[in-house]
């Protein structure tokens, strides 16, 4: 609603104004050309810059020793291999929302965001942040998918597995282990090369050995719940930075900054002065029109290159397994929000700034060489707040890079040990399909009994957890030669970006489709990502092959535009529709396959010694659950969260995609009162979202961490005899099946209906701390 309001605002601006921009020669230079390429230089000195970077690994280890006490002492399962990769598995919507935001703010927010800006003008802007803000809300979706119809999963790779075995599963795994470690060692370059400008009697290599330092020790020690709350101190660090640099363009309070600077309206003068390139084909060349072709296809770029590496990153899959559906949704459209803030605060800002400081110049001010090269940002901080601008962006970047790439060797991790090591090396279990829909609960295993293997696990997951850091160290020191090959290739950040929609594009559809349609079948989902993949580079390549010099100028040809969108289009399109039409061929039309039994067999993922049942326990307040809630128990209970996760992530993007871009068409060349309504939207979203990044977590994990604590101080206190009767009613035997009959769904609604105890309504909401301190 906020943003339909804001919009609204802009817009009407634009309508009850009649005035007309009059750029005459004699206000304006009718074309600003030349270049000046100067040599940026910085303040910083190598050991201040060292010692930021080193400081921030502590800090973030000091962090994640605070969340090892929590899980220690209020939780009791720090000791737990799945606790390192799940952080509990009940993680608040707020702290998802934190991981979620860090895990998207790469360096890219305040580079190539900048770069946009300058390059298309506002339309640049734009199309960043809203190309980029879809992923999170569409990803919400299958983050509460995935934890409905297999809540005991920790990969989307054990989902493939559950249900199409070996082929498809190895096939989904190259392309996830190849998304991670080429999303990290990209992150990884790009912050050592900005470290690098701003340290510059420093090698890039050494830094890079630092900055690999610094997530060795934060993933080693910290884990996935070390890192949501690192996740929150680098989120209140970064929105400072935003609200530091718009307060300072756009108001000026303590009167450092030279006119125009200072006031929006001064700065409005300005701008519509300033002239983008004729390669962006925006309307006149202005930079304050939303009618540019260039602007367009970088948007479209931006979205399906976003979509492919969010949805085959292991990284974002790990934050939806962290906490339950409810929360995820939640938590990922909240994030979504406060993303948008981090780019759309520091690109108006610092763009409007370099545009203001061009204009006056008669010139650009850098060459586009080291415009691409990421020195935007570092150029216009520096000249805004000379000496401290340097520390700022220096800490902003040491905070982003080590929090993303300490994700994403996190992320690689969980796939060598759950989908490698666990699955094929040395399974605990030997059957990981579990039991058909039509099994009798009464067959499974019962807390008694696994309680005679709790031994026999309990040694196996101190087995995973000593290779868990062997794993995570070895990823992490892989990252020191990834990132200097990438040093050799000098290859910039933002073609390897746009070049991997064309690689795993095919994969996204796919693997939507394995979490959400029970008719997509395994030989669908593998056709689809070869077929897609072999299209993708075809269509990339064969099109760069026909423009001036073909392949032999390949870096050149191949980073066009044409060619990224054909092979990126090509990828999607490609991979969905040969998956679908396979699947619908090859048994996915039978008439004899059932939702549940497909969903039974990913709802077989599960741990021994803490069930997903046991967590889920809390979420049925009126329910005496008698063993594994049926799926449709499941989905019934989380329901709204499911039904919000499609209606506000399709709107929304929608929203920001087509209506929003839509109506600022209708404002054409900005007039002042325009470009005050969008310095108004700008600033109100970046002081919500600052409010909402810096308390709601604080306050939420406080209050969530105290009601722990109590459960804890309850149960110490209580009789012994207090726990059976918690026992039997939760863990043990099912009187009555509640498995259904596969032939009938009436069946499966009154065996859901039979499990209701309406008097235990208000007794199992005070009984959650039984429940959860008991069974863990």
């Amino acid at each position: 609603m906020r943003l339909v309001f804001l919009l609204l605002a802009v817009v009407c601006c634009a309508v009850g104004d009649a005035e007309q921009v009059i750029r005459s020669s004699d206000s304006c230079q009718s074309k600003l050309a030349g270049t000046a390429a100067p040599e940026i230089e910085s303040s910083l000195k190598v050991w201040e810059g060292i010692l930021l970077v080193l400081g921030f690994g502590a800090f973030a280890l000091l962090f994640s020793l605070i969340h090892w006490l929590v899980r220690t002492y209020v939780y009791f399962d720090a000791h737990r291999f799945d606790t390192f990769f799940d952080a509990g598995g009940d993680v608040t919507t707020a702290m998802v929302m934190c991981s979620v935001v860090t895990k998207w703010a790469w360096t890219a927010s305040y580079t190539w965001s900048v770069y946009d800006m300058v390059k298309y003008g506002v339309v640049g802007q734009f199309w960043f942040c809203a190309g980029l803000i879809i992923q999170p809300l569409l990803f919400a979706i299958v983050a509460c998918e995935i934890r409905i119809k297999a809540p005991g999963a920790k990969t989307f790779l054990q989902v493939i597995y559950a249900r199409y075995g070996v082929p498809a599963h190895v096939v989904f795994m190259l392309f996830a282990l190849f998304v991670n470690i080429y999303v990290a060692s990209m992150v990884m370059y790009d912050g050592s090369n900005l470290l690098h400008i701003l340290l510059k009697d420093i090698r890039k290599e050494i830094l890079t050995v630092v900055l690999a330092g610094a997530v060795l020790l934060f993933t080693v020690f910290g884990g996935v719940g070390g890192s949501l709350y690192t996740a929150y101190v680098s989120l209140v660090l970064v929105m400072a930075f935003v609200v530091c640099f718009v307060v300072e363009v756009y108001y000026d309070p303590w009167n450092r900054q030279a006119a125009p600077l200072g006031s929006w309206k001064a700065i409005y003068k300005a701008v519509s002065c300033y002239r983008v390139s004729d390669n962006a084909e925006n309307d006149a060349n202005s930079a304050l029109t939303f009618l540019s072709k260039g602007g367009l296809i970088e948007g479209v770029l931006m979205i399906m290159s976003g979509l492919s590496t969010m949805f085959v990153n292991q990284g974002f899959w790990q934050t939806s397994v962290t906490a339950k559906p409810t929360q995820a949704v939640w938590g990922y459209i909240l994030g979504a929000f406060v993303w948008f803030a981090i780019p759309l605060g520091l690109t108006f800002s610092l763009g409007s700034a370099y545009q203001v400081w061009t204009v006056d110049n008669g010139a650009a001010l850098l060459s586009e060489n080291q415009a691409v090269g990421g020195l935007l940002p570092i150029y216009i901080t520096s000249r805004l707040l000379p000496k401290f601008g340097d520390y700022l962006t220096l800490c902003l970047t040491a905070v982003i890079v080590v929090t993303t790439a300490a994700s994403q060797v996190l992320s690689v991790s969980s796939i060598i040990i759950y989908d490698i090591y666990q699955t094929y090396i040395s399974p605990f279990r030997r059957s990981v399909t579990g039991p058909s829909t039509n099994t009798d609960l009464e067959t499974l295993p019962v807390r008694s009994n696994l309680a005679e293997h709790n031994d026999e696990f309990e040694h196996y997951d101190r087995r995973c957890m000593m290779l868990k850091h062997v794993v995570v160290t070895a990823m992490s020191l892989l990252l020191i030669p990834l990132t200097l090959v990438l040093f050799v290739m000098e290859v910039d950040t933002l073609y390897l970006f746009k070049v991997l929609g064309v690689i795993s594009g095919c994969c996204v559809l796919p693997i939507c489709f394995s979490v959400t349609w029970y008719r997509v079948t395994g030989l669908g989902v593998s056709l689809g990502a070869f077929a897609g993949l072999i299209s993708g580079l075809l269509g990339w390549l064969v099109y760069a092959a026909t423009m001036p010099g073909g392949l032999v100028r390949f870096r050149a040809n191949t980073g066009q535009w044409q060619p990224l969108l054909v092979g990126t289009a090509f990828s999607f399109v490609v991979g969905g529709l040969v998956t679908v039409i396979t699947s619908l061929c090859c048994g996915g039309c039978d008439s004899d396959m059932l939702e549940e039994d497909q969903w039974e067999k990913t709802r077989a993922i599960d741990s021994p010694i803490l069930p997903w049942a046991v967590k889920y326990a809390p979420e049925f307040k009126s329910m005496k659950l008698k063993g594994i809630p049926h799926f449709f128990a499941v989905r019934r209970t989380f329901k709204f969260a499911e039904i919000s996760a499609y209606i506000v992530g399709v709107l929304i993007s929608v929203l920001v995609i087509l209506i929003w871009p839509a109506c600022m068409l209708l404002t054409g060349d900005w007039t002042e009162s325009v470009y005050g309504g969008w310095v108004l939207m700008v600033v109100i979203w970046v002081g919500v979202a600052t409010v909402v990044a810096v308390l709601f977590p604080l306050v939420a994990e406080i209050v969530v961490v105290c009601r722990q604590s109590y459960y804890v101080k309850k149960w110490s206190r209580s009789s012994p005899n207090d726990t059976k009767p918690l026992e039997e009613d939760i863990v043990s035997q099912p009187e009555h099946s509640i498995a259904p009959d596969a032939n009938s769904v009436k069946t499966v609604e009154s065996d859901y209906m039979s499990t209701i105890d309406s008097g235990l309504d208000n007794t199992f909401k005070n009984e959650r701390w039984k429940t959860l301190i008991h069974l863990q």
